[in-house]
């Protein structure tokens, strides 16, 4: 990747009563945060890619997003985050949702309109820190204290993934998010959670649900793997035939272990395997997905 968004860092940077060559090592710090999390998300491994990593966007498929009265296509998130700064996202396990958050990060990266920081909610959990010294010191131990001088400018974008994954019920972990909220607001959050964990508690946040995939969504999916016409076919065929499994194939996990089974079983008759299926899925809930992403 180029060096990014040098300037609009270096001008963060400048009024920051610092010497110079401490100014240096704060802008190489984190350049070198946002150059380390471009490298992670650029190249990603999944159930249908799991012995060689692709590139991240042959496995994405724009995710639409509901509420009551609004659906958003996340096509250009940038857009979409300009006109709703503060936004949580709800969705089930294997909707999409910590898919969804790397393919904004990774946008906001190439565009350089914002400078993302990407914070696993789990993370923070496990190390027990002020949630405002965690975020600051993951961008730089060093100067730690500057960059939340920093972080209070704007500029940024606060991408949260797994609210879930702290225990909502003791209310001083989420007034801390609350608190760091309210004193970083200049940025853009997003902030992503299963439901049930009262989210909606946080202030003025807009809240959405990931919609289920669409056939058309479905279908560019398929198109955009790195799979032979032969095994298209196959899939194709399958859900042809059997209408059953359509109302499974609108997760992007369940679709994915559909497609999974599918090729690499070369077995079209999934309907009188329903519970080899059923198990597949549970195990890779257990063992697969929520083991590595969570």
């Amino acid at each position: 990747m180029t060096d990014y968004s040098l300037h609009k860092i270096s001008h963060l940077i400048s009024s920051n009563m610092m010497h110079e060559s401490s100014k240096q090592k704060l802008e190489q710090d984190i350049k070198l945060y946002i150059s380390n999390i471009y490298d992670k998300f650029k190249l990603t491994k999944n159930l249908l890619y799991r012995n060689e990593p692709v590139d991240f966007f042959v496995n994405y498929i724009p995710l639409g997003l509901k509420a009551k009265n609004n659906f958003l296509r996340l096509k250009d998130p940038i857009e979409i985050l300009n006109n709703f700064n503060k936004i949580a996202i709800l969705g089930n396990a294997g909707s999409g949702k910590t898919t969804l958050l790397k393919y904004v990060t990774l946008n906001c990266i190439k565009r350089e309109d914002l400078i993302p920081i990407y914070i696993e909610m789990r993370i923070f959990v496990s190390q027990h820190l002020c949630f405002e010294n965690f975020v600051a010191n993951i961008i730089s131990q060093e100067f730690s204290d500057e960059i939340k001088g920093i972080l209070k400018q704007g500029n940024f974008l606060f991408v949260l993934d797994g609210f879930d994954e702290i225990n909502y019920m003791e209310g001083w972990i989420a007034n801390q998010i609350q608190n760091f909220i309210s004193n970083f607001n200049l940025n853009i959050f997003i902030i992503t959670s299963r439901p049930g964990t009262n989210i909606e508690s946080l202030n003025e946040f807009h809240i959405y649900e990931v919609a289920p995939l669409s056939d058309n969504d479905i279908l560019v999916y398929v198109e955009q793997l790195h799979l032979s016409n032969y095994k298209k076919g196959m899939f194709y065929e399958s859900i042809e035939n059997d209408s059953y499994f359509h109302q499974y194939l609108t997760t992007p996990l369940l679709l994915s272990i559909y497609i999974d089974y599918i090729v690499n079983h070369n077995d079209l008759n999934i309907p009188k395997k329903k519970t080899i299926f059923f198990r597949n899925i549970v195990d890779t809930l257990f063992s697969k997905h929520d083991a590595v992403s969570k």
